[in-house]
């Protein structure tokens, strides 16, 4: 599959630079798995077993910012419209 994808997107490709590309995808997921108790969307915003990296409050900072971009005229323009 890997060589299909590389072929049409016009990139050349060696047995070897696929088979070190499989094999980089499965170590990351074999790293995501040991780390999927923490990164599940209900462990993130509490910091559950996140340790001194705070996922809490970089989860809950995001949130905020999303809301604020809301504020912004732009997509308040485009979503209500331009009111008169």
């Amino acid at each position: 599959m890997l060589t299909k994808i590389r072929e049409g997107a016009g990139i050349g490709h060696s047995v070897e630079e696929v088979h070190r590309e499989y094999e980089e995808i499965l170590r990351v997921v074999e790293l995501e798995t040991t780390f999927s108790a923490r990164n599940s969307i209900f462990a993130m915003p509490f910091g559950y077993k996140s340790g001194k990296a705070h996922f809490a409050r970089r989860t809950w900072l995001a949130f905020g910012i999303q809301i604020m971009m809301e504020w912004y005229p732009i997509p308040i323009s485009s979503g209500f419209g331009l009111i008169d």
